[in-house]
């Protein structure tokens, strides 16, 4: 990695960026490789271009702070109970201009088993201020579905979030 040169490695970043944009899988660079190398810029394969991931993740997480500092949110989770737990915290948000709802994915999580409400709240809250590093004020909505699991995690959650009111999701009701 350290005889390649900046040019190529910025490539590469761009190359594994677009894909996660585009909701293709890293693994389709093999298929593609001899297309994306064509602007004279070399890849490699797909399991060394995984490196990139963590670093775009950062990046993106520090546009979200960007975004959202100054802003009153919501914060929306949900899970699925398959194989485990898959849990997906959102954050929402209404521009100072008042012309669009923006919403970001702030983390997608997965666990082998099925997490407690408290583990939940742990959870929730560390990526809020560790990840996300949202000012605690500033979080004034969540949204959950009716389970049990995500009433313990909320009423956690609002002792912690002070400005935080919940709310439930009506199609889950």
């Amino acid at each position: 990695f350290a005889s390649v040169s900046p040019e190529d490695k910025l490539y590469r970043y761009r190359v594994v960026e677009a894909m996660l944009h585009a909701d293709i899988p890293i693994s389709k660079v093999d298929d593609l490789r001899t297309l994306l190398e064509r602007s004279n810029n070399s890849l490699t394969g797909s399991q060394h271009l995984k490196v990139f991931i963590p670093k775009i993740e950062t990046r993106e997480h520090e546009k979200l702070r960007s975004e959202i500092t100054g802003q009153l949110v919501t914060i929306i989770f949900d899970g699925t109970t398959r194989l485990g737990e898959a849990l997906v915290i959102l954050v929402r948000w209404i521009p100072a201009d008042f012309s669009r709802v923006e919403q970001r994915l702030s983390a997608f999580r997965t666990t082998f088993k099925h997490t407690t409400g408290d583990g939940l709240s742990r959870l929730i809250m560390q990526v809020l201020l560790t990840t996300v590093k949202i000012d605690s004020l500033y979080v004034v909505g969540g949204a959950r579905d009716s389970c049990s699991t995500n009433g313990v995690a909320m009423r956690a959650i609002k002792a912690l979030l002070t400005k935080l009111q919940d709310f439930m999701c009506i199609s889950h009701t």
